[in-house]
């Protein structure tokens, strides 16, 4: 599987599984200004666009992400 596949499925299940929580990191790190009114493409979306466009989100949903492992990565 290669990285992109992973990152994939990294986000896909984040979104999936914690919409608030991803909307909220969205939010504060102001990827978006209303992702608590996003649909789950809507977040997919920017949470692809906040990994490529903002350091803080990057490293936020990184945290996110490790510590939510067990859950995320099933």
């Amino acid at each position: 599987m290669s990285e992109q596949e992973v990152l994939a499925i990294i986000i896909g299940r984040s979104v999936a599984l914690f919409p608030s929580e991803i909307a909220f990191l969205l939010q504060k790190n102001a990827v978006v200004i209303d992702a608590q009114y996003y649909n789950v493409s809507q977040l997919v979306e920017s949470v692809v666009n906040g990994i490529s466009s903002s350091e803080s989100f990057r490293n936020d949903f990184g945290l996110f992400v490790e510590n939510n492992k067990s859950i995320i990565l099933k």
